[in-house]
């Protein structure tokens, strides 16, 4: 499935304008741009990205985005979405 929308944690402000993209309000943005206080989230997410299975879908630390699904999400299969994360999250601690 694809995403309704999209949440990008980054280091510095980009201007997605020249792509296409113009801003909206939250409620109607299809993407959305996070600069977060927490460096250690890109820190975590390139660890993670390092230990990826072979089709490299570790994109993002799992926690970042279970949270995001379960309270920033407007899409109506978040919870679904986030009960698969969560699943992976604890596959993963079990090893």
């Amino acid at each position: 499935m694809l995403p309704s929308s999209v949440r990008l944690h980054v280091d510095e402000i980009i201007d997605f304008t020249a792509a296409g993209f113009s801003p909206a309000d939250p409620a109607d943005a299809t993407m959305t741009i996070v600069m977060p206080d927490d460096r250690s989230i890109r820190t975590v997410a390139a660890h993670l990205h390092d230990e990826a299975p072979a089709d490299g879908h570790v994109v993002a630390d799992p926690a970042i985005i279970l949270w995001d699904l379960l309270h920033n999400s407007t899409d109506p299969t978040s919870t679904e979405a986030a009960h698969v994360v969560r699943t992976a999250i604890d596959t993963h601690r079990a090893r």
